[in-house]
């Protein structure tokens, strides 16, 4: 990964894979999910918001749903959770890692397969649709096992921070876990990853 932080402003994101550093800070989170992991549902319907070229965004997060292969991703300027119609991109691959360029404008979402990064979406490219407008920046996102979907605000100008979950079916994000200020070094930026024993917080060392 050395090779590409020179070219690269790299963002990992919990995608076919989950990258995090010895730093993270594990929050354990009770959960409901069965031994063994249920069945993948199908994606729920919800209504379609219309569809749109993003020229001037750049894609700060990314998340694919397990169930379809529907790609999501933050923007770091905006509001907005944005989705990618799966069938204008190719699925995922498993154990292959993938990761945006925050500076890149618009912005792109790679694939790392065999040493070369390759993009596989560009908001200048494929139009996408605003799944959840919230009331600040909209951070990170990842999904649950189940295909249930959260993203993150970071703790900003002092405040905690807080990761919800966003029902697809009726687009209400439901507060899920506040991270403290005091058990991440007093500022968190919103990067979080989801295992099913808990929230993992990226954090100082610690």
């Amino acid at each position: 990964m050395e090779q590409f932080k020179r070219k690269y402003f790299i963002q990992l994101s919990m995608l076919a894979v989950i990258i995090t550093q010895a730093a993270c800070h594990k929050t354990s989170v009770t959960t409901k999910a069965p031994v063994p992991a249920p069945a993948i549902a199908p994606t729920p319907a919800r209504p379609a918001a219309p569809l749109a070229l993003l020229n001037q965004s750049n894609a700060y997060h990314a998340a694919f749903d397990p169930r379809d292969g529907e790609l999501y991703i933050t923007d770091a300027n905006t509001f907005q959770l944005y989705s990618v119609d799966p069938k204008a991109i190719a699925k995922p691959h498993e154990g292959r890692i993938y990761f945006t360029d925050v500076k890149e404008r618009p912005g792109s979402v790679y694939e790392l397969a065999v040493g070369t990064p390759k993009p596989i979406f560009n908001f200048g490219k494929v139009a996408v649709r605003v799944v959840f407008t919230h009331t600040t920046y909209v951070r990170d996102v990842a999904f649950d096992p189940s295909g249930n979907l959260y993203f993150s605000e970071s703790s900003g100008a002092g405040g905690e921070g807080k990761i919800y979950r966003l029902d697809l079916t009726t687009g209400t994000a439901t507060l899920f876990y506040t991270v403290r200020l005091a058990s991440v070094g007093g500022f968190w930026s919103g990067d979080f990853a989801y295992s099913p024993d808990g929230i993992c917080t990226s954090a100082p060392e610690m």
